[in-house]
């Protein structure tokens, strides 16, 4: 499974498991810290207690461009994808319910400016000899009439200009190479974000297996990938180079 974290069962060792400070990379009040340090441009954000509604407030006015804001949260209670603790927010009434639901489930909360543009992801993975990275896929994240998000999906049909392209990808890689020198990351990772007219703005990094992959996966059924990451995850030579997985499933 792509978060399994167990490293025994019944005595004998498991295959593949994420490390701790694997899945410590989670979290998203975490993640613009991570891709400043692997010099990938994000948008302006802050990260704030979630208990306190004054700086929650505070920050959503420093950093709204005039579409509102967008309020993530921590992995306080584990892993929480799909836009589970992603939140909207676009007047007082809104930042009320969505500061009580931080409140209650996070500790930390992660405030940016909602970004108009096309929901996207890119992915990669990291093994001993290199880092191999993808095409990147279109997401389809539905604003529902409250203030959550709906994940409705992910497709390859959709192919950004080159350009941003070429800029998606080189950020994948730069996270890949710091994921695997700061923490020994090894296996498939995905970052999330929305390309704008301004360019590429990720909002999350998942450091494990991620939707996109399952159609870079169909797309090459001979390459099984979840095994492939397990290998990965586990530091054992998979067989091909990266440069030849790249450019396999890419053309694929």
């Amino acid at each position: 499974m792509p978060f399994d974290t167990t490293t025994s069962v019944a005595g004998r060792p498991a295959f593949g498991a994420r490390r701790p400070a694997w899945v410590a990379l989670e979290d998203k009040t975490t993640n613009d810290a991570l891709f400043a340090r692997a010099d990938v441009t994000c948008a302006p954000s802050e990260v704030v207690a979630a208990a306190d509604r004054g700086a929650l407030d505070a920050a959503a006015a420093r950093v709204d461009r005039g579409a509102g804001t967008v309020w993530s949260g921590d992995a306080r209670e584990g892993f929480n994808g799909g836009g589970v603790l992603v939140r909207r927010v676009t007047g007082p009434d809104r930042a009320a319910a969505v500061a009580d639901l931080m409140a209650a489930r996070c500790d930390r909360v992660r405030v940016a400016p909602f970004l108009d543009g096309i929901p996207c992801s890119i992915h990669g993975i990291v093994t001993a000899d290199g880092i191999a990275v993808f095409r990147p896929m279109e997401m389809v994240m539905l604003r529902t009439p409250d203030t959550a998000f709906r994940y409705a999906g992910v497709a390859s049909y959709w192919d950004p200009p080159a350009a941003a392209r070429d800029e998606m990808r080189a950020a994948a890689r730069r996270v890949g190479a710091l994921l695997r020198d700061e923490v020994g990351f090894a296996g498939s990772y995905g970052i999330d974000g929305v390309l704008t007219a301004d360019g590429f703005r990720p909002t999350e990094l998942n450091p494990r297996m991620g939707g996109g992959l399952s159609v870079v996966a169909r797309a090459v059924p001979d390459i099984p990938l979840f095994p492939l990451h397990w290998i990965a995850a586990e530091g054992l030579p998979v067989g091909v180079t990266a440069h030849e997985r790249e450019e396999t499933l890419t053309t694929a």
